[in-house]
């Protein structure tokens, strides 16, 4: 699955940006990206997000700490790619 700048592989799990693999992402981490990258160019509300991932709907800030934290990942492979949308998220 490609992105301009991020590739996924689900298969092996595996995240690249810019050529370069992130490493450290955790399961949900990489489940939540993933569920990003297939909604390209559309973005997700934050309750079909946590249902993708979950299973459920996961309370507010639970979603919100590993957004956060995948944003973190990303950023030291070339900036944030996760944004906030007014119901949700959305990969850019």
């Amino acid at each position: 699955i490609g992105v301009p700048g991020l590739r996924i592989n689900p298969d092996i799990r595996t995240v690249w940006v810019e050529r370069q693999v992130v490493r450290g992402l955790t399961a949900k981490e990489f489940d939540i990206l993933l569920q990003l990258a297939l909604a390209v160019p559309g973005s997700l509300s934050s309750r079909d997000l946590g249902l993708r991932v979950w299973g459920r709907e996961p309370s507010t800030n639970t979603l919100a700490v590993h957004v956060m934290s995948l944003r973190r990942k990303l950023g030291l492979k070339g900036g944030s790619r996760v944004v906030t949308t007014a119901d949700g998220y959305a990969l850019q």
